[in-house]
């Protein structure tokens, strides 16, 4: 049986979010070859783009609270707390850089189970149709006619 799967699977995975436990179930079910594991290749590149948003919102929300902590830090009474607090404003940049390195695990370990559907000329020239047809953002549209394509080549093949 053939399973797809598209972005916010890889996300599940990469940062153990609430459906992290029925991910690994499917990738459990590939490794022992009771499912096909099929991938589109953009689902793959996106949650970096994801990511890379978070860390930018994380570094300014940092950037923010530090000079709101350094303001504090001038006041005698906060003095004690504020270097706590800073020791959580840190935490915002670790978090990225560890989501980054399990993204890279979790995407090395898919190439080698399964099978990627490539991004190629007719998805992108075929991608503006569908987004229209069934109102999707155009990363959702990318990897929608992924399937699509991949469906119709595996019918002729």
């Amino acid at each position: 049986m053939n399973v797809y799967v598209e972005t916010n699977f890889v996300l599940e995975i990469a940062l153990r979010q609430e459906q992290f436990s029925n991910c690994e179930t499917i990738v459990g079910l590939c490794r022992e070859h009771r499912i096909h594991l099929i991938i589109p290749a953009y689902s793959l590149a996106e949650p970096y783009e994801t990511l890379i948003r978070r860390h930018r919102e994380r570094k300014k929300l940092k950037n923010s609270l530090d000079t709101e902590l350094n303001q504090l830090a001038r006041t005698e009474f906060y003095t004690s707390d504020i270097h706590k607090i800073q020791n959580l404003t840190n935490i915002l940049i670790k978090s990225t850089e560890d989501e980054m390195n399990r993204l890279e695990n979790v995407k090395n370990d898919l190439i080698g189970i399964s099978e990627m559907i490539p991004l190629n000329s007719e998805i992108l020239n075929s991608s503006a149709k569908h987004q229209k047809e069934h109102d999707l953002s155009p990363q959702d549209d990318i990897v929608y006619t992924s399937v699509i394509y991949h469906l119709e080549q595996s019918k002729t093949g």
